[in-house]
């Protein structure tokens, strides 16, 4: 797939929240004077419980809502402004828990094919755009199938190709892994870190602590309010806030934790593949 990454003088953010209030459906300030920056090519997780605000947050990625108050600026566009609508989902795909609310056909290169439609693309394109697409996630095998006799995880990647097809530079992911079983959340979790690589800034909504640890950047919501910030070691090595927070603490840090409890030295860290070689040294000096 093509490098989405940015040169040197086009800096501008990602993504821009400007002190951002929303409230919807009686629910007074689900999300109370948002201020954040995401840099191009980032990958973040966004965490927080039931009712923190993380859901409402993504949707005012590619303007399915717009602030009450405040802004937020997509790839240098403010999403209030109705002339930048389809600008910024252009440039922001959005791929939600199920991914059966994306599915628009009956057959695979023609759900991915719809998105270029409406962009107004040739059908020479719009061939490309499918073929590579389904090259991306892995599904190429599949293009004649019925989306909807496809496994958990298959269908994930073909609501991911369908934005990929659109080539955002930005994808919010919404929950991805939800609904499926552990197998499809590895598989979509590989997929993340390849389309990060390729330079597409990743934005994940999720509860899950092994698909936050591979962020750069994590942030905290509770209640709608932004209360924490910072790489994964950062925020995940602060237990107390995180049980504050109503968050569980990675696998990762209980083991050590456990393990320092019992007299045994070894390097905190998010990391399994880290503990995994910690374990090894231990092994190996016993």
């Amino acid at each position: 797939m093509p490098d989405m990454r940015q040169t040197e003088n086009e800096s501008t953010p990602a993504v821009v929240f400007d002190n951002v209030i929303y409230s919807y459906d009686g629910v007074k300030n689900a999300l109370r004077g948002i201020d954040l920056d995401f840099e191009s090519g980032d990958f973040i997780a966004i965490l927080g419980g039931n009712g923190s605000g993380k859901s409402t947050l993504a949707k005012h990625i590619n303007a399915l809502f717009v602030p009450d108050a405040g802004r937020v600026i997509v790839a240098g566009l403010d999403t209030s402004d109705p002339d930048n609508i389809f600008l910024v989902r252009e440039h922001a795909g959005m791929v939600f828990q199920n991914p059966d609310n994306q599915m628009v056909t009956s057959v695979v290169e023609e759900d991915i094919a719809f998105g270029p439609e409406n962009l107004g693309l040739s059908p020479e394109e719009i061939r490309s755009r499918v073929d590579e697409a389904l090259k991306t996630v892995a599904m190429q095998d599949y293009a004649r199938s019925v989306p909807h006799n496809l496994s958990g995880g298959q269908k994930q990647r073909i609501a991911v190709a369908g934005i990929l097809a659109m080539r955002p530079e930005i994808i919010v992911l919404d929950e991805p892994g939800a609904m499926l079983d552990p197998r499809g959340r590895r598989g979509v979790r590989r997929l993340m870190r390849e389309l990060n690589e390729a330079g597409i800034t990743i934005i994940l909504i999720t509860h899950f602590m092994e698909e936050a640890v591979l962020a750069d950047r994590v942030v905290v919501l509770y209640e709608g309010h932004l209360v924490m910030s910072g790489t994964p070691d950062e925020v995940f090595s602060d237990e107390e806030k995180l049980r504050t927070y109503k968050l569980e603490v990675p696998f990762t840090i209980k083991f050590g934790n456990l393990l320092r409890e019992r007299g045994i030295e070894i390097e905190k860290t998010i990391s399994t593949e880290v503990l995994k070689g910690e374990l090894c040294r231990l092994r190996s000096t016993m």
